[in-house]
């Protein structure tokens, strides 16, 4: 049996097993950080991924910094400057993330009030469906307006 000689590690085994010690193991092991390439010693590894000076990225398209390993779920979910398609499928696909909420006020696949609901039509409709409901219910909607003049709510 041999004792490792390595900076106050207390492994003990044989000389042929060390060199597989300190590759995998020791903590005491100065070891490669994956981001930037500084030799770093293994138990001080964490900590030093959190301040590595390679860790922080600036989003090309926000200027916003975001961890490294996030970049990509930063695009995927929340850079306001990336192109997405519509959530409800109308088939626009270069909405700017951060102009989503203005295209919903227009987009023709959205959930909306029947323009006569203020007279008692409780119809939601798709807003690119409005004119042909407008059309079919043309009767009721009289029906309501009048109701309502009459001072009758249906």
């Amino acid at each position: 049996q041999l004792q490792g000689e390595v900076k106050c590690c207390n492994w003990i085994g044989t000389l042929s097993e060390r060199k597989a010690h300190q590759e995998k193991n020791c903590k005491y092991h100065d070891v490669q950080c994956g981001t930037c390439a500084d030799m770093v010693n293994r138990s001080q590894l964490v900590r030093h991924k959190r301040k590595c000076r390679r860790a922080w990225k600036k989003c090309q398209y926000c200027d916003t910094i975001v961890y490294s390993t996030k970049l990509v779920d930063h695009w995927k979910t929340k850079c306001p400057e990336v192109a997405i398609s519509c959530p409800k499928k109308c088939g626009e696909d270069t909405i700017l993330r951060k102009n989503l909420s203005q295209h919903q006020l227009k987009c023709e696949m959205e959930k909306v009030k029947c323009p006569f609901h203020e007279f008692g039509c409780k119809t939601q409709i798709l807003r690119g469906e409005i004119d042909d409901h407008q059309i079919q219910a043309a009767e009721y909607h009289k029906r309501l307006c009048r109701a309502m003049a009459n001072g009758k709510h249906q």
